[in-house]
């Protein structure tokens, strides 16, 4: 069994430094081979690093808890505790990622509906016409971002549908939740204007939630729509609550897949021949295909449990009060999962990875995310087989560390 020990090698890892934040991989490599439960003192909080360690943090619920976020800053877990934090009050409702059972099943249930697999299911025909005609926009042009410019506005697109946000607002969606969760790269807070892209997004939500009260026809099925109907210990949810709650929905599903759907991209075009191989059945192919690209390019590196009750894992006692962090990016690359597992190998035979998460807290939109990444590597590999990929820019980050921008060129290879 892993044990924490104690660092003699002169071997340091924080994920809010610079140098992880610019490139966390060569850390990763030697927290699963030297320190895979690491301690990080100045946080109390432990670093789990290998796959199977991960999975068993995700598998204890009960004890380890999401009370403090799922996600946290550098001042904010600097903070450290004596003891289990006191449950969330939840009058008013915090972000949906605090919320415990029951309250919390009750709540994605209430909005859920329609990020279920079958409903999702029937959204292929929208996302490829969507898809479509934003590409007869952005293949003429002979070069575009695939990721601002095309994966940012099909998912945000997708998301505000299912939230209830009038679609036409879907890139200035997409640009506000990437923005709010941008990252200073030397101090690993939030970036300066942070605030002010969060506010922009949830003055978007609120809009819509607004909207929705006043008039209720309004796609009765939205996610909105589903919170309005949820009584919390028999009282109506505030405008503000339904908005917290839909802004991390429309977060989550707006500011991730484009940076691995660029991501991915890059991959195939870095590796012709299996970009080939897939092309030549795309149907049949592109699921294995974005499986393994969620495995390699999901650009979420960590998520935060805090220890309610003592528990131990991968051997290590945890004690009430700390916090552990499950280093999903790096689990995502461990060898005692994955043979050769820094290779992209678009038809790997991978029966689990953990770019959702798992358990409880796991990604509400995975169905989502699946036929929307298919769909989108599709159509591009339909239309444009032999682009290329230029000036990829990949922001220092702590937690959502992926592409940010990548210039796509037809390069004439249009079908």
């Amino acid at each position: 069994m892993a044990q924490a020990t104690p660092v003699a090698d002169g071997f340091v890892y924080d994920p809010f430094s610079p140098e992880v934040m610019k490139d966390p991989r060569p850390f990763y490599k030697v927290l699963r081979d030297r320190h895979p439960v690491y301690y990080l003192e100045q946080y109390d909080a432990y670093a789990f690093s290998r796959f199977a360690d991960v999975h068993e943090v995700y598998q204890n619920e009960s004890a380890l808890h999401t009370m403090e976020g799922t996600l946290t800053e550098k001042t904010a877990v600097s903070n450290r505790k004596r003891g289990a934090p006191p449950m969330p009050d939840y009058d008013p409702l915090p972000l949906l990622g605090w919320i415990q059972p029951p309250e919390y099943e009750q709540i994605r249930q209430a909005m859920g509906q329609q990020l279920r697999r079958n409903f999702v299911a029937s959204m292929e025909d929208d996302v490829r016409a969507r898809a479509r005609a934003l590409l007869d926009q952005l293949v003429p042009r002979g070069s575009f971002d695939v990721v601002k410019d095309f994966g940012g506005v099909v998912a945000a697109g997708s998301v505000c549908r299912l939230a209830g946000i009038p679609i036409e607002r879907a890139a200035e969606t997409y640009e506000a939740a990437r923005l709010a969760g941008a990252q200073d790269p030397v101090t690993g807070g939030f970036a300066p204007d942070w605030l002010k892209n969060r506010n922009r997004l949830l003055d978007i939500c609120r809009q819509a939630v607004c909207e929705h009260k006043d008039d209720p026809s309004l796609d009765p099925a939205s996610a909105i729509a589903g919170l309005a109907a949820y009584r919390l210990n028999g009282r109506p949810l505030e405008v503000d609550e339904i908005t917290t709650i839909v802004s991390s929905i429309v977060f989550g599903g707006a500011e991730t897949l484009p940076k691995v759907i660029g991501h991915g991209l890059m991959e195939l075009a870095a590796a012709p021949g299996q970009r080939e191989e897939v092309g030549a059945d795309l149907a049949r192919n592109t699921p294995a295909a974005f499986e393994e690209i969620l495995r390699f390019c999901a650009p979420a590196q960590w998520f935060m449990r805090t220890v309610k009750t003592p528990v131990t894992i991968a051997g290590q006692p945890l004690l009430p009060g700390q916090r552990v962090l499950t280093l999903l990016a790096c689990a995502n690359r461990d060898e005692r999962e994955f043979p050769e597992p820094d290779r992209f190998i678009w038809n790997r035979k991978a029966r689990r990875h953990l770019a959702f998460g798992h358990g409880l807290h796991s990604c509400l939109g995975i169905h989502l995310a699946k036929l929307e990444g298919r769909v989108m590597l599709e159509e591009i590999l339909a239309r444009i087989p032999n682009y290329t990929i230029t000036d990829a820019v990949r922001t220092p980050s702590s937690f959502q560390w992926g592409y940010t921008s990548a210039i796509l060129h037809v390069n004439g290879g249009t079908a």
